[in-house]
């Protein structure tokens, strides 16, 4: 997909934006997690000031769940919120599920596992609700799952890591089944 994306940007200028964020997801699956950070804000950049483009938005939640990554929950929740009343505002509330996803991240390290968790079950009803299903309810259960660790919190990993797997169906996608390894 990412050689794909890097041939349309090749072509079409507007898809160079999408074309950072595939690069910053590729980066931090390689474990490069300040120049996966570098590659999203270039990808904010590059997008330019338009809140609606949705490479504005993949790209600055991608940039707060580095920061998180990177121990720079303050930073990470700062710009989560941001985006996350960008979207409430807009009416964005897909991309508004995403960034609630990347506010409870930063929650947690910042020492609110259980209102993290509060905000993504509050994602995870609105989905279901929706009938979402697949990667973006997998998405929050993975969330979820790692809020878990981070509060040594084994069963409610166990729950969350099954919902999630459910989801991923792990097996029948290698990007999906190594993701719920991971």
């Amino acid at each position: 997909v990412r050689a794909a994306i890097h041939r349309m940007a090749d072509k079409h200028p507007g898809w160079v934006p999408a074309k950072h964020v595939a690069d910053a997801h590729y980066r931090r699956l390689c474990g490069e997690l300040d120049p996966a950070l570098s590659t999203a804000r270039t990808a904010r950049s590059e997008a330019g000031s338009h809140t609606r483009s949705p490479w504005t938005i993949h790209a600055a939640v991608l940039e707060s769940e580095l920061l998180v990554e990177l121990g720079r929950a303050e930073e990470a929740h700062l710009n989560a919120l941001i985006v996350l009343a960008e979207c409430d505002r807009d009416g964005m509330r897909s991309f508004a599920r995403s960034a609630s996803c990347a506010v409870a991240l930063a929650e947690a390290q910042l020492g609110n596992p259980a209102g993290a968790v509060a905000r993504i079950e509050a994602v995870i009803a609105e989905q279901r609700n929706l009938g979402v299903t697949g990667l973006a309810l997998g998405r929050a259960y993975e969330c979820c799952a790692r809020i878990a660790i981070g509060s040594s919190d084994v069963e409610a990993f166990d729950r969350f890591a099954k919902l999630a797997a459910e989801q991923y169906r792990p097996g029948e996608s290698s990007v999906l089944g190594a993701l719920y390894e991971r």
